[in-house]
């Protein structure tokens, strides 16, 4: 069979509905994929935000596809889940969204019109709204930041404190594997619970770093990291 998935409110849940510095992965949804996947269906994610936005975030996800197609009725789909009532499938799965008395408004103007951002604006924010002092005690000029010098504030613990000082992450943490929003949000038992997933709390800078880290072990562009990063502080 052909199974789509949805990207918003589906596999991924916004930031303004999670009440979560960042967008997270919608672990029980992610579950289900995966689960379709494994029984070797011919596996669609798409989006309304369009086909570049699904890529990038099946990307973040782990995730792959076997197709990447405009969102859009198809009779050759049979199975389309998504968190609105929608016709595009032979058989439609409306998923749960969380909180959905949240209005999506403002996340859904924004998310696709910010101006992409690297990791020279990310060490100015450290600074600027961070108090980071580790180019002063080392002697680094923010200004001519050699690809040594970055390297360094990236490591340093400090950068990532300062950074979420800026960005209002202070004395948060997240989950960085486990059922993700099902312990924040309304407490109801999630599919991640049965299948014994476990929880593993961090600090939200350093599961940001651990991110930051495996992106560029694995070869991925930073811009997209740093630009979601970056703008989590805008107002919602």
């Amino acid at each position: 069979m052909k199974i789509a998935f949805d990207v918003d409110d589906t596999l991924l849940v916004p930031s303004v509905a999670s009440g979560f510095p960042t967008d997270t992965p919608n672990y029980d949804t992610i579950a289900l994929y995966k689960w379709f996947q494994a029984q070797g269906h011919y596996m669609i994610i798409w989006s309304g935000s369009g086909i570049d936005w699904a890529k990038t975030w099946a990307a973040k996800f782990g995730l792959t596809a076997d197709e990447f197609p405009r969102k859009q009725k198809r009779e050759d789909v049979d199975i389309a889940f998504d968190d609105c009532d929608v016709d595009l499938a032979k058989v439609n799965v409306k998923v749960k969204r969380l909180n959905n008395s949240v209005s999506r408004k403002d996340w859904n103007e924004t998310k696709l019109n910010t101006n992409p951002m690297n990791i020279q604006d990310a060490i100015k924010v450290a600074l600027e709204k961070g108090g980071y002092e580790g180019c002063s005690k080392i002697g680094i000029n923010p200004n001519a930041l050699s690809y040594q010098d970055i390297t360094i504030i990236v490591l340093d613990r400090l950068f990532w404190q300062s950074l979420a000082k800026a960005l209002n992450w202070e004395n948060k943490t997240v989950v960085r594997r486990g059922t993700v929003i099902g312990n924040f949000v309304g407490g109801d038992k999630f599919l991640g619970d049965e299948m014994g997933f476990g929880m593993d709390y961090v600090n939200v800078e350093i599961y940001h770093a651990l991110r930051y880290f495996e992106l560029k072990l694995t070869g991925q562009p930073e811009e997209p990291f740093w630009t979601e990063l970056l703008s989590t502080n805008k107002k919602i």
